[in-house]
């Protein structure tokens, strides 16, 4: 729909309204009819599609209330509206509060207030401004067509480019945005730290270990509550407790009334959530209670938490985060620090929900389609080996529910109870996590005041990685085997190994490298390291977790987990490259999003279990979190156990130029010798210019596509004073024999590390032995040119950062002589190769005369242009020798 016909139905609606008004209707107008014959039609007329219940939700549930509608784009929430009658105050401020209330919990920017006869927008995510400073624009009515861009921006095309999220930054201040999960978990992080300390400090006898759990117990039973209200499960519970609590009246005090509501709900719901534990008898005097019950109500007028409101992966995400803290001694008693430290040693990195959901629909939905009756889901199991706090879990539990839905079940609580008993099961570490795991599944399926089971029969503290007989774990870790947490499988999940094991593997194991687990538990690894046969050389642990995901699926059972993807080429992944191939079935690769904070570029991995494929599912996720699928591989490309094809984002084209051959049939591809004779090279560096006799000194540091930049720029080798080293080429070859032989010769020399540049070096330059990588002709017909226009093409660079991305080192790739030698060969054709060596020639001799020029001269420039204009020439030829297609060109131009 384009903007005029949306002003012609815009114009109708107008006229409709006046008509109305002046038969002196509008009074007569319910809500209901003001939707229905007014506000419904102005979003149509904005091309909002009303009758599509998966674009525009109508009646979204809140503590409140009810929402009237809800506005998606690609299943993400855009907008929520709030719709009053015609007759309606739109000045009243509970009308504004409860759209801006619930498009914040729900995470969303934008809240919508409309009666027809005008339009409030407002920034829900502004928490710094009071409700009325939230109004971003209002639209009256009789303004509808002279401002009708301003409306165009709640229109939907408008919101497929982000305009009203422009327009806003283009209005001075930018766009203020703090987001439920960040804020929620700074407050529950103040909360911690306040009953930490002030408890401390009553209870000075408890120890550390004790008064963690008990703050721990205290604000999950806090938090249960605030969900339970929320939802109208419980009347509101926590405000009255501090009303009924008089200071100066001598009744008892708020934190001993509310430990009996405490033992009053453990009545209600039979859970371990509310079961007896020693922090009941504490003291507490100092009000901490009461401002930590403050802080889970939000801010009111600014912001205020709406626990019914809030999407289920938002506490999961406050929670995951919130486990790396510790207590530690201040002036004032105990107080609790972010520990980062203890997250990495623990390898700890919540998911994002949107990579929860795609590893969570793309493994159990399809078991579960397989399913005919009910009595089927009952069977499944699903495992998540690393649960923290049970995001991938509730994620499951969401899904087995909707199935049920499916046959006819009319779900709820008792389905969703049911469901957590017979299908969901998950391990951790960090007994903490666990318990958060339990309470975070129990308040997904809460909906009215029931009794609750405990989940202690499937959701365990252990690790996972580590079982086998008493004498077999003392052997390794002495008489205090048990502190381990050994867990042994079969024992504590008895009822899973009967059906052969589990359906569904998913999860996000702990990512800890192989450095810190020398350091930190060296008995771990060693013990480990005789379990897992995948457990080989430099490995990470997340690379047991793998194979302990394949020892534990039942035959046809599916796994899936998010994990670095060094794993795909590197050495240490070899034997488990080996174990998963056969049963590999489809690769995600994650390189253009950021899922993590720290360093690693993720995959999800697929496998079936026993099941063999001959093609392997690539398939992308882009920065607008769409899924994208890229192709399919067949298996029998994928040679020397190398998965790096399978990290392509264009596996097409990828292997179209494996079916060349190897550039190793011409060319020699070795590394330099190195020099260990360090204090006799030192004696013959020298500062001397270069010139006829002498020998210059090249590693990664100065080779520049085409061109050697020693002289240009300073480099070092030694770490000593010399700037532009050089040697004597007599005293060279005398002390340096073999490795002098070997660089004698014109070669082509390639940097090692980083980005993939050569030149080409007929002098027999020294060189650098790590950093640098010999090429040379395998007979004399071969031109050096042609391969070095070839190499430092555009062409081959796209191949190898699509085929090697799995090899990066600080965003470069680690080059080896086996991937160059592994490049595809050139289709030799005469009048084109002798193009490319004059190209070359041209490119050489333009970068040598370049050097003589300040940057930015004119002459500088000049040359630069015609630098450019060559290397664009060079990179035309070299797509005809690989016979790419005009569509193929433009891939590699793009990326």
């Amino acid at each position: 729909m384009n903007k005029n016909e949306t002003k012609k139905m815009i114009q109708e609606l107008v006229n409709k309204y006046e008509l109305a008004k002046s038969s002196r209707s509008i009074s007569n107008y319910s809500e209901e009819e003001t939707k229905k014959d007014f506000i419904s039609p102005l979003f149509q007329a904005l091309g909002w599609d009303m009758s599509n219940k998966i674009e525009v939700s109508a009646e979204e549930a809140n503590s409140g209330g009810r929402l009237d509608y809800g506005f998606y784009l690609d299943g993400k929430p855009k907008f929520f509206l709030e719709a009053k009658s015609l007759k309606a105050d739109l000045q009243k401020e509970e009308f504004a509060n409860q759209a801006v209330r619930y498009s914040w919990n729900k995470g969303v920017t934008w809240a919508i207030l409309t009666d027809f006869e005008s339009i409030k927008v407002f920034n829900a995510q502004d928490i710094e401004k009071s409700l009325a400073d939230k109004l971003f624009f209002e639209i009256k009515l009789t303004e509808y067509l002279t401002r009708f861009d301003q409306l165009w921006l709640l229109s939907k095309e408008a919101f497929k480019e982000n305009l009203i999220d422009k327009e806003a930054e283009k209005y001075g201040k930018k766009l203020q945005r703090v987001s439920i999960t960040s804020l929620l978990y700074k407050d529950l992080d103040k909360c911690r730290e306040i009953l930490t300390n002030d408890l401390a400090q009553w209870n000075q006898k408890v120890d550390r270990e004790l008064l963690d759990e008990g703050v721990q117990k205290l604000l999950d039973r806090l938090i249960f509550i605030r969900v339970a209200e929320d939802r109208g499960i419980e009347p509101s519970t926590l405000i009255p407790l501090i009303r009924e609590w008089d200071p100066k009246g001598g009744k008892e005090h708020l934190y001993q009334s509310m430990v009996k509501k405490f033992r009053e709900l453990d009545g209600i719901y039979n859970s371990n959530l509310f079961s007896q534990h020693p922090f009941e008898k504490w003291e507490e005097y100092s009000g901490a209670t009461e401002r930590v019950i403050n802080i889970l109500y939000g801010k009111k007028g600014y912001y205020e938490y709406d626990f019914q409101a809030m999407p289920a992966d938002v506490l999961g995400g406050v929670y995951e985060n919130y486990l790396g803290y510790k207590l530690e001694k201040s002036k004032k008693g105990l107080s609790v620090s972010k520990d980062a430290k203890k997250r990495k040693e623990q390898g700890i990195y919540y998911t994002p929900d949107f990579i929860v959901d795609y590893i969570v629909k793309n493994t159990l939905k399809p078991v579960l389609d397989k399913c005919k009756s009910i009595s089927d889901i009952k069977k499944i199991k699903v495992l998540d080996p690393a649960c923290g706090s049970g995001s991938f879990l509730i994620k499951a539990l969401e899904v087995i529910h909707d199935k049920y839905l499916e046959f006819g079940s009319r779900g709820g609580v008792y389905t969703k109870l049911d469901i957590l008993l017979n299908n969901i099961y998950g391990i951790d570490l960090d007994p903490q996590a666990v318990e958060i795991a339990r309470l975070n599944l129990l308040i997904n399926a809460l909906d009215t005041r029931m009794k609750l089971p405990g989940l202690e029969n499937n959701i365990k503290n252990g690790n996972s990685l580590i079982s086998g007989t008493d004498e077999e774990l003392e052997k390794y870790f002495g008489k205090n085997f048990r502190d381990k947490k050994t867990f042994n499988w079969e024992e504590e999940f008895p009822e899973v190994f009967k059906q052969g094991g589990f359906d569904v593997i998913i999860g996000n194991p702990p990512y800890v490298d192989s450095e810190s687990m020398v350091k930190k538990f060296p008995e771990d690894r060693q013990f480990i390291s005789k379990k897992y046969i995948a457990a080989k050389g430099n490995w990470d642990l997340y690379i047991p977790f793998w194979e302990l995901a394949f020892k534990l699926l039942k035959n046809e059972g599916v796994a899936s987990y998010i994990t670095p993807n060094k794993w795909v080429s590197i050495k240490y992944g070899e034997s488990l490259r080996k174990l998963l191939f056969s049963h590999l079935i489809k690769i995600c690769n994650l390189t253009n999003i950021k899922v993590f904070a720290a360093g690693n570029s993720p995959i999800v991995v697929f496998i079936n279990k026993g099941v063999s494929s001959k093609t392997i599912g690539i398939e992308t996720i882009n920065s607008d979190i769409k899924i994208q699928h890229t192709g399919n591989v067949q298996k029998v490309l994928i040679e020397n156990d190398d998965w790096g094809l399978l990290l392509s984002t264009y596996p097409r084209l990828v292997t179209k130029l494996m079916t060349f051959g190897k550039i190793s049939d011409f060319l020699s591809v070795e590394n330099p010798f190195t020099v260990s004779e360090a204090y006799d090279l030192k004696k013959i560096l020298t500062d001397g210019n270069y010139k006829k006799g002498f020998l210059k000194f090249i590693n990664t540091g100065t080779i520049d596509r085409y061109a050697c930049l020693w002289g240009i720029k300073s480099t070092t080798y030694l770490k000593e004073k010399y700037q532009t080293p050089v040697v004597n080429r007599k005293d060279f070859a005398r002390l340096f024999s073999k490795r002098y032989k070997q660089i004698s010769l014109p070669k082509i020399i390639t940097s090692g590390m980083r980005n993939f540049d050569s030149l080409l070096d007929e002098r027999g330059n020294m060189l650098a032995g790590k950093s640098t990588i010999i090429i040379k002709p395998k007979s004399n017909k071969e031109s050096l040119y042609f391969f070095l226009g070839v190499l430092n093409s555009k062409l081959i660079s796209f191949y190898i950062k699509q085929k090697y991305s799995a090899l990066g080192i600080d965003g470069g790739i680690n080059f080896t002589t086996e991937l160059i030698r592994n490049l595809p060969e050139p289709n030799y054709k005469g009048i084109i190769k002798l193009q490319i060596e004059s190209d070359v020639r041209k490119i050489i001799d333009l970068k040598s005369k370049l050097s003589n020029y300040e940057a930015d001269s004119e002459k500088w420039s000049s040359l630069k242009s015609e630098i450019e204009k060559t290397d664009r020439k060079i990179d035309e030829e070299v797509y005809k020798l690989y016979n790419l297609t005009s569509e193929e060109i433009r891939i590699v131009e793009k990326s």
